[in-house]
Protein backbone atom coordinates (compact mmCIF):
# COMPACT_ATOMS: atom_id res chain seq x y z
CA UNK A 1 0.00 0.00 0.00
CA UNK A 2 1.53 3.33 -0.41
CA UNK A 3 0.18 6.08 2.05
CA UNK A 4 0.12 9.81 1.25
CA UNK A 5 0.74 12.23 4.01
CA UNK A 6 -2.29 14.87 4.11
CA UNK A 7 -1.86 18.94 6.14
CA UNK A 8 -4.78 17.77 9.13
CA UNK A 9 -7.57 20.45 9.29
CA UNK A 10 -9.58 21.39 12.12
CA UNK A 11 -12.35 18.98 10.96
CA UNK A 12 -10.34 16.01 11.37
CA UNK A 13 -10.26 16.72 15.41
CA UNK A 14 -12.43 14.10 16.09
CA UNK A 15 -10.90 11.40 14.37
CA UNK A 16 -7.32 13.12 15.96
CA UNK A 17 -9.10 12.41 18.90
CA UNK A 18 -10.32 8.83 18.21
CA UNK A 19 -6.54 8.22 16.88
CA UNK A 20 -5.34 10.02 20.18
CA UNK A 21 -7.39 7.41 22.44
CA UNK A 22 -6.40 4.26 20.14
CA UNK A 23 -2.73 4.90 20.35
CA UNK A 24 -2.84 5.82 24.05
CA UNK A 25 -4.13 2.04 24.91
CA UNK A 26 -1.71 -0.07 22.18
CA UNK A 27 1.59 1.49 23.75
CA UNK A 28 3.02 3.04 26.28
CA UNK A 29 5.59 5.21 24.34
CA UNK A 30 3.20 8.18 24.15
CA UNK A 31 2.58 10.58 27.03
CA UNK A 32 -0.94 9.47 28.00
CA UNK A 33 -3.43 6.46 28.51
CA UNK A 34 -6.23 5.57 26.48
CA UNK A 35 -8.60 7.92 27.14
CA UNK A 36 -6.55 10.14 28.73
CA UNK A 37 -5.80 11.40 25.74
CA UNK A 38 -5.93 15.36 24.51
CA UNK A 39 -9.93 16.11 24.75
CA UNK A 40 -11.40 16.84 21.27
CA UNK A 41 -11.45 20.88 22.39
CA UNK A 42 -7.58 19.97 22.72
CA UNK A 43 -7.62 18.61 19.51
CA UNK A 44 -9.32 21.32 17.70
CA UNK A 45 -6.48 23.80 19.38
CA UNK A 46 -3.96 22.03 18.10
CA UNK A 47 -5.36 22.30 14.46
CA UNK A 48 -6.27 25.26 15.02
CA UNK A 49 -2.93 26.04 15.99
CA UNK A 50 -1.05 24.51 13.12
CA UNK A 51 -2.93 26.57 9.81
CA UNK A 52 0.22 29.29 9.10
CA UNK A 53 3.39 27.88 8.82
CA UNK A 54 6.20 26.91 10.69
CA UNK A 55 3.59 25.26 12.59
CA UNK A 56 2.15 22.10 10.48
CA UNK A 57 0.22 18.99 11.65
CA UNK A 58 -0.19 16.12 8.86
CA UNK A 59 -1.78 12.64 9.07
CA UNK A 60 -1.98 9.10 6.92
CA UNK A 61 -5.56 8.15 6.79
CA UNK A 62 -6.96 4.53 6.05
CA UNK A 63 -10.48 4.18 5.06
CA UNK A 64 -10.97 7.42 6.59
CA UNK A 65 -9.36 7.14 9.89
CA UNK A 66 -6.16 8.61 11.08
CA UNK A 67 -3.54 5.88 11.17
CA UNK A 68 -0.64 8.19 11.28
CA UNK A 69 0.06 11.37 12.54
CA UNK A 70 2.87 14.32 12.71
CA UNK A 71 2.40 17.41 14.79
CA UNK A 72 5.31 20.17 14.86
CA UNK A 73 5.53 23.28 16.53
CA UNK A 74 8.09 25.99 16.46
CA UNK A 75 8.51 28.73 18.73
CA UNK A 76 8.06 31.62 16.38
CA UNK A 77 7.31 34.25 18.59
CA UNK A 78 10.56 34.24 20.45
CA UNK A 79 13.39 35.32 18.69
CA UNK A 80 16.16 33.67 20.16
CA UNK A 81 14.11 29.89 19.94
CA UNK A 82 12.65 30.60 16.38
CA UNK A 83 15.20 28.54 14.64
CA UNK A 84 13.76 25.74 16.74
CA UNK A 85 10.76 22.93 16.18
CA UNK A 86 9.46 20.27 18.25
CA UNK A 87 7.83 17.55 16.98
CA UNK A 88 5.80 14.24 17.92
CA UNK A 89 4.43 11.40 15.41
CA UNK A 90 2.33 8.17 16.76
CA UNK A 91 1.76 5.70 14.27
CA UNK A 92 -1.06 3.28 15.17
CA UNK A 93 0.71 -0.35 16.15
CA UNK A 94 -0.98 -2.45 13.26
CA UNK A 95 0.91 -0.09 10.81
CA UNK A 96 4.05 -0.04 12.45
CA UNK A 97 6.96 -1.48 10.37
CA UNK A 98 5.34 -0.94 6.78
CA UNK A 99 7.70 2.34 6.64
CA UNK A 100 5.28 4.94 7.71
CA UNK A 101 8.10 6.14 10.44
CA UNK A 102 10.14 7.39 7.58
CA UNK A 103 7.90 8.59 5.75
CA UNK A 104 6.84 11.15 8.66
CA UNK A 105 10.73 11.77 9.38
CA UNK A 106 11.44 12.58 5.92
CA UNK A 107 8.48 15.27 6.36
CA UNK A 108 9.80 17.01 9.15
CA UNK A 109 13.18 17.30 7.83
CA UNK A 110 11.83 18.87 4.73
CA UNK A 111 9.26 21.00 6.74
CA UNK A 112 11.55 22.47 8.50
CA UNK A 113 14.38 22.86 5.92
CA UNK A 114 11.46 24.76 3.90
CA UNK A 115 11.09 26.74 7.15
CA UNK A 116 14.51 27.81 7.85
CA UNK A 117 14.66 25.56 10.82
CA UNK A 118 17.93 25.05 12.27
CA UNK A 119 17.35 22.62 15.08
CA UNK A 120 14.45 19.52 15.43
CA UNK A 121 14.04 18.40 18.87
CA UNK A 122 11.53 15.40 20.31
CA UNK A 123 11.48 13.37 23.46
CA UNK A 124 11.11 9.61 23.71
CA UNK A 125 11.59 6.83 26.07
CA UNK A 126 14.95 5.26 26.67
CA UNK A 127 12.76 1.31 26.25
CA UNK A 128 11.69 2.51 22.50
CA UNK A 129 14.21 1.14 20.73
CA UNK A 130 12.12 1.81 17.37
CA UNK A 131 12.08 4.92 17.61
CA UNK A 132 15.25 5.60 18.61
CA UNK A 133 16.80 3.31 15.79
CA UNK A 134 14.48 5.67 13.43
CA UNK A 135 15.42 8.67 14.67
CA UNK A 136 19.32 8.04 14.67
CA UNK A 137 18.80 7.30 11.42
CA UNK A 138 17.94 10.34 9.98
CA UNK A 139 20.87 11.90 12.45
CA UNK A 140 19.15 12.86 15.61
CA UNK A 141 21.76 12.36 18.14
CA UNK A 142 20.83 12.45 22.32
CA UNK A 143 20.70 15.87 23.71
CA UNK A 144 19.56 14.82 27.37
CA UNK A 145 18.37 12.57 29.51
CA UNK A 146 15.45 12.65 32.15
CA UNK A 147 15.49 10.51 35.03
CA UNK A 148 11.94 8.88 36.72
CA UNK A 149 10.40 11.14 33.67
CA UNK A 150 7.52 9.05 32.79
CA UNK A 151 4.96 6.60 35.47
CA UNK A 152 4.61 3.57 33.32
CA UNK A 153 2.41 0.85 35.29
CA UNK A 154 3.90 1.74 38.84
CA UNK A 155 7.82 1.94 37.86
CA UNK A 156 9.67 5.35 36.92
CA UNK A 157 11.24 5.15 33.23
CA UNK A 158 13.72 7.59 31.33
CA UNK A 159 12.89 10.05 28.76
CA UNK A 160 15.65 10.81 25.97
CA UNK A 161 15.77 14.09 24.53
CA UNK A 162 17.19 13.67 20.80
CA UNK A 163 18.00 16.65 18.08
CA UNK A 164 18.40 17.10 14.51
CA UNK A 165 20.39 19.76 13.71
CA UNK A 166 20.10 21.09 10.00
Amino acid sequence: MIYELEPMIVDDAKNLHEFFNLIGGETNFVSFEKFESPSLEACKSLLDSTKEAPNYAYCIKDKGKIIATLTANTRSGRSRERHKSDFGIGVSKEYWGKGIGSLLMEKVISESKKNFISKITLKVSEKNARAIKLYEKYGFEIEGVYKKDTLINGIMETGISMALFL
